[in-house]
């Protein structure tokens, strides 16, 4: 392998923006395909110096190599002398890595264990990124505004996470924190978070953690399906929609999941559904095959918050809403939505609002509603209100309680 020769003798600082966040894109891989839309320039984080320039719509191999990192040029990979080297395109240009182009700038990093690419980027332009990622532009103008509000109060509430500190990283760029690859120009979008730029929700002036999902089945959860202490801005909403039922109650839930209530969810495919576990010929090799699901307990909302699932071998009880859609999921073969469409490529239980529905010979179908976790705010029941004429504002304070729309001053 060679040595890249250095290009320019001069010093070429790198500073973070201001209100920057750092986005692991990818840790510990052994080779990344890295390119730009326009002239990158690499620079040496250790000594501050040009060492290479990537040329425009052109792709690159990147792997570890003693301790360092390498780079092929012209079919010949050549040694980077360092461990630490960032990628700055010129001219506001896009760099393309997992073949999606993402804005700022790129950190590519060797700790031993393989390369860590981190996207460095201004709060304002990961924001553009992550609102159509997370919601669909034609939800509507005061929607997106409400999820572009709620998505800068989430990213600012996880700059200190220390779930990536060890790669120098504040979050990645999956569902996990929040989507994050539409780094395109969406006009809609673009918009929306532009006349909301600062603004964040707070509560006693401080940052809420901001929690959204898809879809509610007419009422929202709570921090119990975490088996978390309560908030004072996360509350059961939509318990309008109830029509008076206790949902805690299994005869009075079933009524409930069983009919068609006017609320802001209602238009959604997934406001109601059917997912259909196969026990027949799915099974856990140590618990044995799963025979019987039994509801123990729910919250204020009809959310499950204890659940014994009994298999040949033993019996388990899970709390935790992700651990029971995750659970049944293994077993789920298909979901029947309330559009009349089914889907087959879904690997959890939609939400862990839900009753056990039907038990015959190899089949368990669970009744259900709702598409996520059900905590903050439903996007489906933001764009239902931003067509009833709400403001973003408006939405926010129905999804949240005791909060206040602000202008940030991290």
């Amino acid at each position: 392998m060679k040595k890249i020769f250095l290009i320019l003798a001069l010093s070429i600082f790198f500073c973070q923006p201001c209100s920057a966040i750092k986005i692991g894109l990818q840790t510990d891989v052994n080779k990344t395909y890295i390119g730009s839309s326009t002239k990158a320039e690499i620079i040496d984080c250790k000594t501050n110096k040009l060492i290479f320039i990537m040329d425009p719509m052109k792709g690159y191999d990147f792997k570890p190599y003693r301790g360092n990192i390498a780079i092929k040029v012209d079919g010949e990979f050549k040694k980077i002398n360092s461990n630490k080297i960032v990628i700055k395109p010129t001219e506001n240009g896009y760099v393309s890595v997992k073949r999606k182009w993402y804005r700022g700038h790129f950190q590519l990093l060797n700790q031993g264990s393989g390369l860590t690419v981190i996207n460095d980027v201004p709060i304002e332009l990961y924001i553009r990124g992550v609102v159509p990622s997370e919601m669909p532009t034609s939800y509507g103008h005061e929607a997106l505004k409400a999820q572009a509000v709620c998505a800068r109060t989430y990213a600012y509430s996880q700059m200190h996470n220390q779930s990536y500190a060890a790669y120098g990283a504040n979050i990645d760029d999956s569902t996990a924190f929040q989507a994050y690859h539409n780094t395109g120009r969406y006009p809609e979008s673009d918009a929306a978070v532009d006349e909301t730029a600062g603004e964040v929700i707070t509560c006693n002036g401080e940052l809420i953690t901001c929690y959204y999902y898809s879809t509610s089945p007419g009422v929202t959860n709570n921090m119990s399906a975490w088996e978390s202490a309560d908030t004072e801005y996360i509350a059961c909403s939509g318990m309008e929609f109830s029509d008076g039922l206790n949902l805690q109650i299994e005869s009075d839930f079933s009524k409930f999941i069983n009919q068609q209530t006017e609320c802001y969810d209602a238009g959604s495919s997934f406001y109601r559904w059917n997912a259909v576990l196969d026990i027949a010929t799915i099974r856990d090799e140590s618990k044995g095959a799963l025979q019987g699901i039994s509801v123990k307990a729910r919250n204020e909302a009809g959310y499950i918050t204890a659940i014994e699932l009994q298999y040949a071998n033993t019996t388990e009880i899970l709390r935790n809403e992700n651990d029971i859609r995750r659970a049944l999921g293994v077993y789920q073969t298909e979901i029947q939505l309330n559009n009349g469409q089914t889907r087959t490529d879904i690997s959890m239980v939609p939400s862990a609002c839900f009753e056990v529905a039907e038990v015959s010979d190899g089949k368990i179908v669970l009744r259900g509603g709702g598409f996520g976790h059900g905590i903050g705010m439903s996007q489906y029941g933001a764009k239902s209100m931003a067509e009833l004429g709400y403001d973003y504002k408006d939405i926010i304070n129905y999804y949240y309680e005791n909060v206040e729309v602000e202008n940030s001053t991290i």
